[in-house]
């Protein structure tokens, strides 16, 4: 399963800096004492996150991110954020900020944007919250004026880009003041859109996810599904229609990683084979450090096994922090 997740270490009992592994791209220990043997700092700590969900829905919409996680349960019709119901109907879309901090979500009675429970805009027809900043002032959204009618895309209830068709999926930078989204197309093929500039026209389909580094300056998309269109960052192709993708990330210095379908879903990063097939893979900021949950159940970094991987759950790198989100039910 691949999620964008965060840690939220009250509800988890973790404390920073529990179990630790050693990879490539170590920051310089402190100085020794005399007589002492000088050894590198991890290059990742490992802090291991349990999200208790309880009952879910069949497909549940749950966001994970800066230690932090937010689970929209349509199963009883409430907003949980960190545990605790926030909010009360029935939940369409939801966001978490990058940091974890702060939280966006509509419902279904009616079209107004939420963010940390305050109404922030009004939607036209069926708006659909993508990102919210990391200081929680700024929201993303995308919008219809109907059905099958013309698409927008809204930055605190301000159009930034209109679109003929409805807007497909989108996803959006840590500030919120970068998107990118697929825009939908006749009968399927459909153009992906950076901050309002056409960026790819060619094998763009309803399977094709969008990617966006955290500082919004690197773009992408991947193909989910056999045949489902090519895969590409900042407008080069990495993998072609033949081959799809799950798990796809972006840098901000422009290091990519996903789970290619033409390895068995082994891990590709920058276009270099770097492990056995696996359910999710995430990379550190400089691409040095590649953590993956294998098929069989092995958590690595960097090719060495640090533990067992989460039987619900995903990864996510923050800083030299890795954590391990357990999804519990």
């Amino acid at each position: 399963m691949a999620i964008a997740i965060v840690v939220l270490a009250a509800m988890t009992g973790c404390a920073s800096g529990g179990v630790q592994a050693t990879g490539a791209g170590a920051t310089g220990s402190a100085s020794p004492a005399v007589g002492a043997t000088a050894s590198p700092d991890p290059a990742l700590s490992i802090d291991d996150v349990a999200a208790d969900l309880g009952t879910t829905s069949q497909n549940p919409l749950w966001r994970f991110a800066g230690g932090h996680w937010l689970y929209a349960n349509d199963l009883n019709d409430t907003i949980n954020y960190d545990g605790k119901v926030v909010a009360r109907g029935h939940p369409v879309t939801a966001a978490l900020s990058q940091n974890g901090l702060h939280y966006a979500y509509t419902l279904a009675a009616g079209s107004t944007v939420y963010v940390d429970g305050r109404a922030v805009a009004i939607g036209t027809y069926l708006p659909d919250v993508f990102a919210v900043s990391n200081d929680g002032s700024t929201v993303l959204y995308s919008d219809t004026s109907g059905l099958n009618g013309p698409g927008a895309i809204y930055r605190n209830g301000i159009s930034v880009f209109h679109a003929p068709v409805g807007i497909g999926e989108a996803v959006g930078s840590a500030d919120a003041m970068h998107y990118t989204a697929v825009v939908d197309g006749e009968p399927s093929v459909g153009t992906l859109v950076h901050d309002g500039r056409t960026v790819a026209t060619a094998g763009i389909t309803g399977n094709s996810i969008p990617m966006i580094s955290p500082d919004g300056t690197h773009y992408g998309l991947y193909s989910s599904s056999e045949g489902g269109g090519v895969t590409s960052v900042d407008g080069v192709v990495i993998l072609p229609a033949t081959a799809w993708a799950q798990s796809g990330q972006i840098t901000d210095s422009g290091h990519w990683a996903l789970l290619d379908s033409a390895l068995g879903f082994a891990p590709l990063v920058d276009g270099v084979a770097k492990g056995p097939p696996a359910e999710d893979v995430v990379i550190s900021a400089d691409g040095q450090e590649i953590a993956e949950e294998t098929s069989d159940g092995r958590l690595l970094v960097n090719g060495a096994r640090v533990g067992t991987a989460p039987r619900d759950g995903s990864l996510a790198i923050d800083g030299t922090t890795l954590y391990v989100y357990n999804i519990q039910t």
